[in-house]
C-alpha cells in the first residue's frame, strides 16, 4: 500500500469521521497528490535537461516531432469534444 492511499482509505473506511479530522485527511491527501505531481514535473525537467539535443539537426528534428505530436493531440482532442457534443445533443444515442 502506498503512503498517499492512507488518508483516502481512512475516509472511505470510516464515513462517520467528524468535520475537523475529515478536513485534515482531505487536505493531507491533496497535499500528497500535488507534491507527487510537483516531484514528477521536477524529475521530467531534470531528465529533459540531461538528454537535451546538442546539435542543431537534433534540435530541429525534436522540434518537428513535438509539433507533429501537438498537432495529433489537438486533432484527437477536437474529435473527442465533437463526439461529446454529439452525445450531449442527442441523448437517444446513449440509450436513454
Amino acid at each position: 500500500m502506498r503512503v498517499f492511499d492512507f488518508p483516502l482509505l481512512a475516509l472511505q473506511q470510516s464515513p462517520d469521521i467528524d468535520g475537523s479530522t475529515r478536513l485534515m485527511l482531505e487536505c493531507t491527501s491533496m497535499l500528497i497528490g500535488f507534491g507527487t505531481i510537483a516531484f514528477a514535473v521536477r524529475l521530467v525537467r531534470r531528465v529533459g535537461r540531461h538528454h537535451a539535443p546538442r546539435t542543431e539537426l537534433s534540435r530541429r528534428t525534436l522540434k518537428q516531432f513535438a509539433s507533429d505530436v501537438g498537432r495529433c493531440w489537438s486533432w484527437g482532442a477536437g474529435a473527442g469534444f465533437a463526439g461529446l457534443g454529439v452525445l450531449c445533443c442527442r441523448p437517444s444515442i446513449i440509450g436513454s
